[in-house]
């Protein structure tokens, strides 16, 4: 199964420690050429373990297209990516950039989805500590898609 990935899913991985699941669930993950330059820039705070993690599955997009949505570079070309590649999968948690994809019939998954489906598979025992460190960290993300998720899991609330 091919994955295209967007940086912000990426980065709530690598803060929950969750970045190998990616490699447990999909046989081919794809980091776009503006993601990858998004994630290691020199200042960012995973940039080494992104080099060291992603830098044989970079891929640059080779389609044209008229930016209208306002996405940004990554996303566009993430989306793009997946057209030109016939991906099975779209790694990407930015609300427009997934109503952009759902408009042009892409299959997305976002971070959260991604450790739910990690559960279900058995390849993490609890999606609690996982979310708990997305959460606390910068990333933003509410406290009802949280719940949300782990009431869909069967797991205990944030209070």
């Amino acid at each position: 199964m091919i994955l295209i990935a967007d940086s912000s899913p990426l980065i709530a991985l690598a803060v929950c420690d969750g970045l190998f699941i990616l490699e447990e669930l999909y046989s081919e993950i794809i980091i776009p050429e503006a993601v990858y330059q998004e994630i290691t820039y020199k200042e960012k705070k995973y940039s080494e373990l992104f080099i060291h993690l992603f830098k044989d599955k970079v891929v640059h997009a080779h389609s044209l297209f008229i930016n209208d949505y306002s996405l940004g570079k990554g996303e566009l070309e993430a989306i793009l990516l997946y057209k030109e590649l016939k991906a099975d999968l779209l790694l990407i948690d930015d609300k427009r950039a997934r109503k952009i994809a759902h408009l042009n019939e892409i299959k997305t998954i976002g971070s959260l989805g991604l450790l739910f489906e990690a559960k279900e598979k058995k390849i993490i025992t609890s999606l609690y500590p996982f979310v708990l460190k997305i959460y606390k960290s910068d990333i933003f993300i509410s406290k009802k898609l949280c719940n949300y998720i782990l009431l869909q899991s069967g797991e205990t609330l944030f209070d």
